[in-house]
């Protein structure tokens, strides 16, 4: 199993509020694509927007985490900050801030960029390796992200909101103690199919979720059944349910209340649902939970088994 704990994931939304009917391009976007006015089949709902930077949502949902962590800023060895739209003028200054800012500086920074939404799950994945190693003790991952031109904030498979969400990943052998809400990262799968993203075709993401799926529970000789919940993306509520349906996961194992709340927040949704599963929930122990993320042509999923 190794050693890689997660623990103490915390998240910050933007902090203006907004319904689904105030995107400027609703109407331009449902006739574009034919949808209908449909909110309740869709769980179309709230939507947040912030004045923040990235940086400044990262350093909000950051700081509540070393907090919750209780692990002292400066034996965090490595921090992996994830974002779609990083900008190469300022990012430099702004993540030596960010770090300092917080007590972690000697923590090297590390951006992961390409992945789109599936930026974070594609960074634990690789977290899990560097803490198994006992490389670092522990690492800290961010995603950060927000909608820069609101044109884009509804699209046809979900209705996005700016915001930040972070976890420590700690080697247990560090540990003093296990976290209240610490989770063994068991395992993990990232695979692409990237020539149907090159081809600009719609893409079939059936075969990939399958295959990521098939190799992760192979491993581990589980099955779908035996995950208690899924953490996945917050698209629409018949697109996410069809997508993850189709891997077999029902939609009682789908944790999908964040929907229709604020939407999709990029790569940052499955940590925000696995957050306030465990504020709401009574964990026993040995129970499998599984974070899912995807974008165009990429898949990643993480095995998570309760302490």
């Amino acid at each position: 199993m190794g050693q890689s704990c997660l623990h103490s994931a915390k998240y910050f939304l933007g902090e203006v509020e907004r319904q689904y009917h105030e995107v400027e391009v609703f109407q331009s976007v449902l006739a574009e694509h034919g949808l209908p006015n449909m909110p309740k089949l869709f769980a179309w709902g709230g939507y947040r927007t912030s004045t923040k930077t990235i940086f400044e949502m990262a350093y909000e949902s950051m700081k509540l985490t070393l907090e919750a962590a209780q692990v002292d800023a400066q034996d965090v060895g490595l921090v992996i900050i994830c974002s779609s739209d990083f900008n190469p003028v300022h990012e430099t200054q702004s993540y030596s801030q960010l770090l300092v800012s917080l007590g972690m500086k000697y923590a090297f920074p590390m951006g992961v960029t390409v992945s789109d939404c599936a930026n974070l799950l594609s960074a634990l994945d690789m977290t899990k390796q560097l803490i198994d190693s006992d490389k670092y003790p522990h690492i800290m991952l961010v995603t950060s992200n927000k909608i820069s031109d609101e044109r884009h904030r509804f699209q046809d498979y979900a209705l996005f909101s700016d915001g930040a969400a972070s976890i420590m990943i700690s080697n247990k052998k560090t540990l003093n103690r296990i976290p209240e809400d610490g989770l063994n990262v068991v395992d993990s799968q990232i695979n692409a199919q990237l020539q149907l993203k090159v081809a600009g075709e719609d893409i079939d993401d059936t075969p990939l979720y399958t295959a990521t799926t098939q190799q992760l529970v192979d491993r581990n000789q589980i099955t779908i059944s035996d995950l208690s919940k899924v953490f996945s993306n917050n698209l629409y509520m018949p697109v996410i349910t069809l997508k993850e349906g189709g891997i077999g996961v029902s939609k009682s194992q789908l944790y999908l209340d964040n929907i229709v709340r604020f939407g999709h927040c990029f790569s940052a949704d499955s940590i925000i649902n696995l957050a306030d599963y465990l504020a709401n929930s009574r964990v026993a122990a040995g129970e499998y939970f599984a974070l899912h993320s995807s974008a165009s042509g990429l898949r990643a999923q993480i095995l998570l088994q309760a302490c």
